[in-house]
């Protein structure tokens, strides 16, 4: 469903963007961020936290319209592949790194793993 909002923002993004200027568009973002970290430690309703998860979603899709607008606008057009695909492989790279690193923590500490079953 996280899908459809950053859908939405997508749609939106370039009139709410002009609207707001991109300068405000990433401070209200970022606002945005920290207040949907802290719904999702202190809230107990799922409607508040719907609405910081809708809030977010915009963001992501604002977010990505801006950087990659002014990413886009400060590289020299020769180096517009390049930059495009290092930040891509940054970016992948980061994403696989913290979803697999994790699991290794545990097992480099010395610390073990509950997996909730009776070990024999």
């Amino acid at each position: 469903m996280r899908s459809g909002w950053g859908l939405l923002g997508s749609v939106i993004g370039d009139r709410l963007i002009a609207w707001v200027t991109a300068t405000w568009t990433i401070r209200v973002g970022l606002i945005i961020e920290a207040g949907l970290h802290l719904t999702l430690a202190t809230s107990r309703s799922p409607y508040l936290v719907g609405i910081a998860w809708f809030a977010f979603g915009v963001h992501g899709a604002l977010w990505t319209i801006v950087g990659t607008s002014l990413r886009q606008r400060l590289t020299p057009p020769a180096m517009l592949g390049r930059v495009g695909s290092t930040t891509l492989f940054i970016a992948a790279g980061g994403t696989a790194w913290a979803r697999s690193s994790p699991a290794g923590l545990p097992q480099r500490s010395g610390s073990r793993r509950r997996t909730g079953r009776a070990s024999a």
